[in-house]
């Protein structure tokens, strides 16, 4: 896997992930993506298609094991909402 930076991510795309991580995922609805928690922040706004979709090809998020519906962040997606960085593991 490649380097990659939060900020080299497009626009919708940080959004989506920085709303997974504080909405504990998402879930598909009929209008689009949204989190799947309530957040002290208030609502998540709704994804289209696109922006989660990238995010699953680089391996930032995953659907969920227990909810065909549901998409939750990988521990790489997680680190780069931490960090901003994440770098390929040494194998």
């Amino acid at each position: 896997m490649l380097i990659l930076e939060l900020a080299a991510l497009p626009p919708t795309a940080q959004l989506c992930l920085k709303s997974a991580a504080r909405h504990q995922g998402l879930v598909h609805t009929d209008t689009g993506y949204v989190g799947r928690r309530p957040s002290d922040k208030g609502l998540s706004p709704t994804f289209t298609a696109e922006p989660v979709a990238k995010l699953v090809c680089l391996g930032l998020l995953r659907y969920s094991r227990s909810d065909a519906f549901a998409l939750e962040l990988t521990d790489r997606g997680i680190a780069l909402v931490d960090c901003g960085v994440v770098y390929p593991e040494a194998g």
